[in-house]
C-alpha cells in the first residue's frame, strides 16, 4: 500500500547519514507496478544515486511476518549501478513445507551482491531508466539468456 509504503521509504533516506545504508523490505509489487506513486520514487531512488541492490526473495521465507513475495532494497549514498541478486532459488522447504531462509542461504545470497553470475548483475541506472524504472531483477538478468538469432543461448539449454 503506497500509503504506508512511500513516506517509509522517503523517512528511510531522511534518516541516512552520508556514509550509512539503509536496508527496507517490501513487497514485490513495488519493484515494477506504476500506480500509488511507486514509479516515481523508483525513480527518485535511482536519479538521486541512492538504490544500492534489489535482491528478490522467493513468496513465505518471512512468514509468518510476510507470506507475500518479499524484495529487500540496499540504500546507499553516490550509487551509479544497482546489483540485482535474484534469491528466489535460495530457501530450504521445512518438514512442514515452509520455505525458509538458512544461514548457508543468507551467506549464497551475500556473495551473489559482490559478484556477478547467473542470478546477480550490477546494472548501469541509464538502462534501468531505459527499462523504465523496472526494479524487477528478472528483467535484467533474463537478457543475457536470450540470443535474437536463434532464441535462446547455449548456456540456457545446458542448465
Amino acid at each position: 500500500n503506497a500509503v504506508v509504503t512511500v513516506p517509509f521509504i522517503k523517512k528511510a533516506v531522511a534518516l541516512m547519514s552520508q556514509a550509512g545504508r539503509a536496508i527496507l523490505f517490501l513487497s514485490r509489487g513495488f519493484l515494477n507496478n506504476e500506480k500509488e506513486g511507486y514509479k516515481e520514487i523508483r525513480r527518485s531512488l535511482l536519479e538521486n544515486g541512492l538504490l544500492e541492490a534489489v535482491i528478490e526473495f522467493a513468496g513465505g521465507v518471512f512468514y509468518p511476518y510476510a507470506a507475500m513475495q518479499t524484495a529487500m532494497l540496499v540504500l546507499s549514498h553516490n550509487n551509479k549501478k544497482v546489483q540485482f541478486v535474484n534469491a528466489t532459488s535460495i530457501s530450504e522447504n521445512t518438514r512442514r513445507g515452509q520455505s525458509v531462509l538458512t544461514e548457508d542461504g543468507a551467506k549464497k545470497i551475500f556473495e551473489m551482491l559482490h559478484k556477478e553470475g547467473s542470478n546477480s548483475k550490477s546494472v548501469d541506472i541509464k538502462e534501468i531508466k531505459a527499462q523504465d524504472y523496472v526494479l524487477n531483477p528478472g528483467s535484467y538478468l533474463l537478457e543475457e539468456k536470450i540470443n535474437p538469432d536463434f532464441g535462446f543461448t547455449n548456456d540456457y539449454l545446458s542448465e
